[in-house]
């Protein structure tokens, strides 16, 4: 699976391509943004503490149903200064769908191969047949042990893995803020165009 670096780089997309402009309040739906790109593999936590730190990786947290509810109990949860719940649940639904995008083109190498995508409509695990990443080594199995996930995360392999998502994840995010934000421009000058020629004819 991606590293939480591309992740990080995804949600961070999200938040910079909502935002219409600078201004400090912005540091909420980035916060947010990043925090639901990442929180898929928060699924680690239960197992680190049973000594198996991949025991639940990849599993109902990596799916759409869950993606929704989470993102629904936190936009009814939060309050975010400048964020409707609707602006929250969208920004946080959006981030999560990029982890779980993220991961579909991705290899793996431990099965259940993929992830439990339309859960929980159906418990079938997907897996794109085409891969973008190199893919972040970390356990051969669900029975490794918390000590043989460390001595398998911290590897020259994955340090390029990690390098080959920087170098794939950044430049798309930043074609699509670029494509979105000249968008947003393009249709704000219309619209002031437009609200020119109409009160300009009223004056007629």
């Amino acid at each position: 699976m991606p590293s939480p670096v591309g992740h990080t780089i995804a949600g961070l997309a999200v938040a910079l391509i909502s935002q219409k402009r600078k201004n400090r309040r912005y540091i909420f739906p980035i916060i947010l943004c990043v925090f639901f790109a990442t929180v898929p593999d928060f699924d680690f936590i239960p197992g680190l503490l049973m000594n198996r730190p991949a025991l639940f990786h990849g599993d109902l947290t990596h799916s759409i149903g869950f993606a929704f509810v989470i993102s629904a109990v936190a936009a009814v949860s939060l309050r975010l200064k400048g964020l409707s719940i609707l602006s929250t649940f969208t920004l946080g639904f959006t981030s999560y769908l990029t982890h779980l995008l993220l991961d579909l083109f991705n290899p793996d190498g431990r099965p259940p191969y993929g992830i439990p995508l339309l859960w929980p409509i159906s418990e079938t695990y997907y897996l794109s047949p085409w891969t973008m990443f190199t893919g972040v080594q970390h356990a051969s199995s669900t029975s490794t042990t918390t000590l043989d996930f460390l001595r398998q995360v911290i590897t020259f392999h994955n340090i390029k893995a990690i390098g080959v998502e920087i170098l794939l994840v950044t430049p798309i995010s930043i074609l699509i803020i670029w494509l979105r934000h000249k968008y947003a421009s393009k249709a704000g000058k219309i619209r002031s165009e437009g609200v020119w020629k109409e009160n300009r004819a009223k004056m007629q």
